[in-house]
């Protein structure tokens, strides 16, 4: 067959309707015919050809049935011709495009995806190669593993690190997303990436979607310890490398421009983006070499600090220094450092003005609105120049987010019995009321967590008790303990209930550590009404949590003290479930502490169904020690 023939057999037989592996068996000879005739330029047009049928889907699988589409892997890394290397390419890309047949067909061939990936050292044809790379990888997670064990991670990162590369970075990041949403992607990843990626976004305009796809496979490395370690990596000089670049990344975040016409999308696009770097920063700043790198009372952490002033628009920033802090201060000597430094005091403005700005939008939700013109016009205010404008407020879970974040700080700081009373004094129970005034949708979260934080202050330290149990201010004479009822009997969420609950054992623990308690802050913890005793019940009766149960046995003990607790707990007595413990339990300290809490019952005044668990007690002990 002549060369003129075997061309024409290819592009006449990719005109015909029949398109099937058996209408293709013509083709494959011609091609090999072409082949061994050594004349490259003929085989670039055939090509063309086939090429071109690719891009009609029907061809796609009886390319790969004929033998066509591995002809044409195979020819890849022998041929000198630029453009017929090309072809070989596009050929693959095409006929792999959602056909997972045939891409299982590229990977089964001893050579698999390896030619790809060398083809996208070259300059002329890299490009098309992460094309073809995408559209194998695309949904199909064996070539995306294969591609990663051929070395498609070190590759691509060598070619984007080169001074010269000049190409469109869409392709190659594509690619990248894929492969780096496995692990062994991110161990194949060189360290040379984290530069090579800060440095794209620090120096070239990539434009909205190449920059988003930079910070995702970016923030992917950086979950992994070794990525985050490296960014604590310094200068031959001393000074940090890498992550005060990704502090400034989370604050270019904010300048990304977004398309007018897709504006609610991109921004909601940008706020993924940016959240992924602010867990980012948490996760570094939890490991111990931070705090060897960057000291509490440093440049560094001044500049994290910084981050707690809100800025409107910027509330990540709140959060992420949240973060960092919280992961910071997990030590006893951290924690009182920091308490040194009265990082309490941001975090409590923080607490406060987001609570405003929160019930300011609430407020402004469940505002009637106006139907009528008319009426509209009539109900006009008056603007008063002197009044200040309330500015556009973070809302919903924005507001709950930054809250929580704040008190977990907090919460750290509270552990250390030498912090307790110091946080008081700061404010932390004026913070705690005002977030357990909030109301509306999403509020239960930060309410878990202010109680969560009242118990933390209140253990060992009588003086937060007396202001737990104290009234408040003239608009709210409450003490905060009523106010924590009163959430206790509105909340459906059991671990708000079990955290108020638990607060009140921890006061009771508190008054009664003293070998000889103080009657009248006794007094201030009975004045409370009856949902006391009901709310150290419940943590007995729940079965999701055994060692709030045991908790509560202790607590119940400690309550029944008194003649007064005895008279009210007796009223809730539940007979069933302190028989079960007595019989069925398995803690050999809530068995003891029920028996006490039986023998303070008795002040109550005779009653049979005390004194038959209490038998009940006895004979346990009894067989126990037998």
């Amino acid at each position: 067959m002549t060369t003129d023939a075997a061309i024409e057999v290819v592009e006449n037989t990719f005109k015909t309707s029949e398109k099937n592996a058996e209408t293709l068996s013509p083709v494959l000879t011609a091609l090999k015919e072409l082949q061994e005739s050594n004349d490259e330029k003929a085989l670039n047009t055939a090509s063309k050809a086939v090429w071109h049928a690719s891009r009609e889907e029907p061809w796609r699988i009886p390319i790969g049935e004929a033998g066509i589409l591995e002809f044409f892997q195979s020819l890849i890394e022998t041929v000198s011709d630029e453009s017929l290397k090309l072809n070989c390419l596009r050929i693959m890309g095409n006929a792999c495009a959602e056909k997972d047949a045939n891409r299982k067909r590229v990977l089964e061939h001893p050579l698999s995806i390896g030619p790809i990936v060398s083809a996208i050292v070259d300059s002329s044809t890299r490009v098309i190669a992460a094309v073809v790379l995408g559209n194998i990888c695309t949904e199909y997670e064996p070539a995306q593993l294969a591609a990663v064990e051929k070395g498609a991670c070190q590759t691509i990162f060598n070619v984007l690190s080169d001074e010269e590369f000049d190409d469109d970075l869409d392709y190659f990041l594509r690619v990248l997303e894929l492969l780096l949403s496995h692990d062994t992607g991110k161990e194949a990843t060189p360290e040379s990436a984290l530069p090579t990626l800060l440095e794209f976004l620090e120096i070239r305009d990539e434009g909205f979607d190449n920059t988003l796809s930079l910070v995702s496979i970016l923030s992917s490395l950086l979950t992994t310890s070794r990525f985050q370690n490296l960014t604590l990596k310094k200068r031959p000089n001393g000074e940090p490398e890498f992550f005060p670049r990704i502090l400034d990344l989370l604050e270019r975040t904010y300048q990304v421009t977004v398309d007018a016409e897709r504006e609610a999308k991109d921004k909601s696009l940008v706020a993924y983006a940016r959240n992924q770097i602010v867990e980012s920063i948490g996760e570094i700043a939890s490991l111990p070499e931070f705090q060897e790198t960057y000291p509490l009372d440093g440049p560094l952490m001044n500049r994290i600090r910084a981050f707690l002033e809100p800025q409107p628009g910027k509330e990540e920033l709140v959060v992420a220094a949240c973060l960092a802090y919280g992961n910071v201060g997990r030590s006893h000597p951290v924690c009182m450092k920091l308490v040194d430094l009265k990082l309490q005091e941001p975090l409590l403005k923080i607490i406060l003005q987001t609570v405003d700005k929160f019930e300011a939008s609430v407020k402004a939700a469940r505002k009637p609105k106006i139907e009528d013109v008319t009426e509209q016009e009539d109900a006009k205010e008056e603007v008063d120049p002197d009044e200040p404008t309330v500015e556009k407020l973070p809302t919903g879970a924005m507001s709950v987010g930054i809250i929580h974040a704040a008190v977990g700080v907090l919460k750290n700081l509270a552990i250390p019995p030498e912090n307790k009373a110091r946080l008081a004094s700061s404010g932390v129970f004026a913070a705690i009321r005002r977030i357990l005034q909030m109301e509306g949708v999403g509020v239960g979260q930060v309410w878990y967590s202010a109680v969560s934080l009242g118990r933390l202050c209140v253990v060992n330290t009588t003086e937060n008790v007396i202001t737990l149990l104290s009234p408040g201010s003239v608009e709210s004479p409450e003490t905060l303990l009523e106010l924590f009822l009163k959430r206790y009997q509105e909340v459906e969420e059991l671990p708000v209930q079990v955290e108020i609950s638990r607060t009140l054992a921890a006061c009771l623990r508190t008054i009664y550590a003293a070998e000889d308690p103080k009657q009248e802050i006794l007094d201030m913890f009975m004045s409370h009404d009856e949902k006391l005793e009901g709310a150290l019940w419940d943590m007995v009766k729940q079965d999701k949590y055994p060692v709030v149960a045991s908790e509560g046995w202790f607590a119940m003990a400690l309550f029944t003290r008194s003649q007064e607790g005895a008279e009210r707990a007796v009223k809730v007595l539940d007979e069933e479930v302190v028989r079960n413990v007595l019989t069925e339990g398995q803690l050999k300290k809530d068995k003891d502490n029920v028996g006490v809490m039986l023998v303070g019952l008795r002040q109550a005044g005779e009653n049979k169904t005390v004194e038959e668990l209490l038998s009940l007690f006895v004979k346990q002990a009894e067989e126990v020690k037998e």
